[in-house]
């Protein structure tokens, strides 16, 4: 199954979620089954038979980057405790205004309310099913419009929700991490940094897989990887308008600054801190420079 491949084809995130769905439902009706095996939790680098990402065998829960599948919600729906909600693909389908699709949630809460541009289109209960799932995805049939497409799930606690919006045209890359702050020579310090091409509303754009470039300025290190038709280790393209890459920390201290760029949209920048007790930020450059400086005296005749 390939992350960001919709629609229903033999790869795609529809077909892989109907999967494991009936693979689960296997096991659960077969009590003398202690458990199963699934290959494998993450993609990873092997033969080059993949249609989303070259060298890369798709197999996984999350893709290389560790950015999860749809299926990975499934199985957090079936056996976490807390409380969750999270739904299946994406709301941008041009062209297709006025057909059918269908929506899929998952979700471990009592009740989901699912919303079409305000408008409430019911809701579903939590119906464990007789020798099968414990939390059966909710699914609606719903007339294509464009706008927001939000679920809320109905717990006892406050409610959760989740939503995809309809995304324009790709307008810049908005660049995360996952650590505000690494720890200076620890080369297992690491920050993930996530681009996203998102729209003028920072509405991600599901189709988007543009090349993206990674740069970094001050302390740390990006780590590089190889992806056949470029010319550097820090150009890959997005998949599903997402991609990731990790930045290490090095010997050095300060704000390290990573961008994030492709053709024709705005550039994703943030910021890391690498910092250690008593070590100075190596990037102020005017406090340096004063502590460097020595007062010029007068010598006595």
């Amino acid at each position: 199954m390939g992350r960001g491949i919709y629609g229903g084809g033999p790869l795609s995130e529809e077909n892989a979620c109907n999967k494991h769905e009936h693979y689960l439902r296997e096991i659960a009706r077969r009590p003398w089954l202690a458990g199963g095996c699934i290959w494998n939790a993450f993609d990873y680098d092997g033969e080059s038979y993949d249609a989303v990402i070259p060298h890369i065998v798709a197999f996984g829960m999350t893709d290389v980057w560790r950015i999860p599948k749809e299926v990975f919600y499934f199985y957090l729906s079936q056996w976490s405790a807390k409380p969750m909600i999270h739904i299946v693909g994406h709301w941008t389908w041009s062209g297709q205004e006025g057909g059918r699709r269908e929506v899929k949630v998952y979700s471990n809460a009592p009740g989901v309310e699912l919303f079409l541009n305000g408008r409430s289109l019911g809701v579903k209960k939590d119906e464990p099913e007789a020798n099968g799932l414990a939390h059966p995805p909710r699914v609606w049939e719903v007339e294509y419009q464009p706008g927001l497409l939000r679920a809320v799930a109905r717990d006892s606690g406050a409610d959760l929700i989740d939503e995809r919006r309809t995304a324009g045209s790709p307008e810049r890359i908005l660049l995360t991490s996952d650590a505000p702050e690494l720890r200076s020579g620890d080369p297992e310090s690491l920050a993930y940094l996530t681009a996203t091409v998102v729209d003028k509303d920072n509405t991600p754009v599901p189709g988007s897989s543009v090349p993206i470039t990674f740069t970094s300025y001050g302390p740390g290190a990006l780590l590089p990887q190889t992806w056949p038709g470029h010319g550097t280790d820090f150009t890959w393209n997005a998949v599903g308008g997402v991609t990731r890459i990790a930045f290490r920390s090095t010997a050095r201290s300060g704000d390290a600054v990573i961008s994030a760029y492709s053709p024709g949209l705005e550039m994703g920048r943030t910021t890391v801190k690498v910092t250690s007790p008593g070590k100075p930020n190596e990037m102020d450059y005017q406090e340096r420079f004063a502590e460097d400086e020595t007062p010029i005296t007068e010598k006595t005749p």
